[in-house]
């Protein structure tokens, strides 16, 4: 039988209780240079065999987390396994999550609604009918034209929508349609114009932690909506309910994909969880937090007073614009800590996703590609973006990707 020598002198040097810890967690034993014929040191004690039954050495005892104290840490399969969980449960709570939103259409919140065009006769035309039989109406529509060399412009004009020119540029049209906005109410409150509205205040504003002075107080809403998509109906009162909760500075609704009135059912079911698994890969703390990663696409909607404070969007990306506007809002939170409530100075700010009602979007550009070639080039361009890349770099990139006729 084995005789445990650690009480022998000799038999194990001095420091021989202490163990090597490997980079992957494993328990070794020190060796020693004065090692006893016959000996095998495990967990730091001499085994010394002293030629019992058999004749041979007893296998040595199994290591368990338990001979030093020391546990393992959490696996990276359950910290990925916690976030999956996480992401599902705030898509479950969307989705369960009724809404009536005819109780916001009669709040005094003005809509603009801004489309940035390039070259987009083809649609611009059904898009704006569609906002021009919105109930409620819109304060304004603003269309931003690029510079299209096509009917675009004369299409607007003469369904009677504001035509605004500006340089080419998504990001560069989308802030000039928002500085020409002409809602600004927050500046009519600060010169202490009273609101003419006496409608009913809804639920929401009645039990807000403001004063309710504060809580019915309108405000300058931002929608900013591609040439493209068909937002839902109901669009405005969404916009107004949305905006009712202080710490929310930006959200969007949850897209289709259709193209030649044929619905492309795999891409709209990755838009609907990209929103959820990019911000929980890229930024898993802001996730917890509240951020969404949301695409333009979806009809990004925000007040005038936040979307301003954080300077818009930034002009020099062409692409990426929106999850980088995602990004800036969540960090900045509420441009107005008095009105997001007394907790709100600690707070990031929520960027958020409407699941329902629906907006529908054009699919024109994925249905040329097909759906693997579009999730590999916008996975590069996204990577490319989150990594670094100057917006030299990212206008390159969006030239040598997006090849097409639809830019």
């Amino acid at each position: 039988m084995p005789l445990v020598a650690s009480s022998l002198k000799g038999c194990v040097r001095p420091g021989a209780g202490r163990a090597n810890r490997s980079p992957f967690g494993r328990t070794q034993p020190l060796h020693t240079s004065q090692s006893v014929p016959g000996t095998r040191y495990v967990g730091g004690l001499a085994l010394i065999n002293n030629g019992g039954d058999g004749g041979g050495a007893s296998p040595p005892p199994q290591h368990t987390a338990h001979n030093d104290g020391w546990h393992p840490p959490v696996s990276w399969q359950s910290s990925w396994l916690l976030l999956a969980v996480t992401a599902a449960g705030a898509c479950w709570r969307d989705v369960t999550k009724q809404r009536s939103w005819t109780d916001y259409s009669t709040l005094p919140d003005r809509v603009s609604i801004i489309i940035p065009a390039l070259n987009e006769e083809k649609c611009i035309a059904d898009t704006l009918q569609i906002v021009q039989a919105l109930d409620p109406s819109p304060h304004e529509v603003i269309v931003v034209d690029g510079g299209s060399t096509d009917r675009t412009k004369a299409i607007a004009a003469g369904l009677g929508v504001r035509v605004l020119p500006c340089s080419a540029g998504r990001a560069k049209q989308m802030n000039a349609g928002a500085e020409a906005a002409t809602g600004m109410m927050i500046r009519s409150f600060c010169k202490g114009q009273r609101s003419q509205w006496t409608g009913a205040v809804p639920w929401e504003r009645q039990h807000s932690p403001l004063p309710l002075s504060h809580a019915s107080r309108p405000s300058d809403l931002l929608c900013f909506l591609h040439a493209d998509t068909h937002p839902p109906h109901e669009v405005v009162s969404v916009i107004r309910g949305v905006m009712t909760h202080p710490n929310i500075v930006l959200a969007g609704f949850r897209t289709t994909i259709q193209t030649e009135g044929r619905r492309l059912h795999g891409m709209t079911f990755h838009h609907l969880v990209k929103t959820y698994y990019v911000a929980m890969l890229l930024r898993p703390l802001a996730f917890v937090r509240g951020i969404r990663c949301l695409f333009g696409d979806q009809t990004l909607f925000c007040r005038a007073a936040d979307f301003k404070a954080i300077g818009g969007f930034q002009n020099d990306l062409p692409i990426m614009e929106d999850v980088d506007l995602c990004i800036r809002m969540h960090e900045a939170g509420p441009s107005s800590k008095a009105l997001a409530g007394p907790s709100s100075n600690h707070r990031r700010g929520r960027v958020t996703m409407v699941m329902s009602p629906v907006n529908c979007t054009s699919g024109r550009r994925l249905s040329d590609w097909g759906a693997v070639q579009a999730t590999l080039i916008h996975f590069y361009i996204a990577l490319r973006w989150y990594f670094g890349a100057s917006p030299a770099q990212m206008y390159s990139v969006y030239h040598q990707m997006y090849t097409d006729n639809h830019r």
